[in-house]
């Protein structure tokens, strides 16, 4: 079985980032604010959330929830448990050289490890914070 990813209120975004990218090497996820990831949609830079803050720090909903991260939860599946859960604003990321993008669409249909396995293929690189 494939290593899963557990979620605490404890853990900094940071180490959650390196969690997640040690089981999906070619995939990133960053934390946004709610005002922050608002700007998306009006085509403005989103500003992530500091790594060193604890998700019990930025969390805005307080569900009690056992949430595991797997490869076979669908990227766009797993940002919208993401909000469900923990109110936590995420975006998951690939990169190619020294661009970084955002999923959408399609590849928020694909299951992380399809998502991580088609960037692999296709020459993106691991990602890097």
């Amino acid at each position: 079985m494939a290593a899963e990813i557990h979620i605490t209120g404890q853990k900094q975004l940071g180490r959650f980032q390196r969690d997640f990218t040690a089981r999906f090497p070619h995939l990133g996820v960053q934390f946004f604010s709610k005002d922050e990831f608002g700007k998306a949609a009006k085509g403005e830079a989103m500003t992530p959330l500091d790594p060193k803050l604890k998700i019990s720090e930025v969390r805005t909903v307080k569900v009690v929830s056992d949430f595991k991260i797997v490869g076979n939860l669908q990227v766009g599946t797993f940002e919208a448990r993401m909000r469900e859960i923990f109110g936590l604003y995420v975006q998951v990321c690939t990169q190619k050289g020294d661009e970084k993008f955002y999923t959408s669409g399609a590849e928020d249909k694909d299951t992380l490890q399809e998502l991580n396995d088609k960037q692999a293929a296709k020459g993106y690189d691991k990602y890097t914070y």
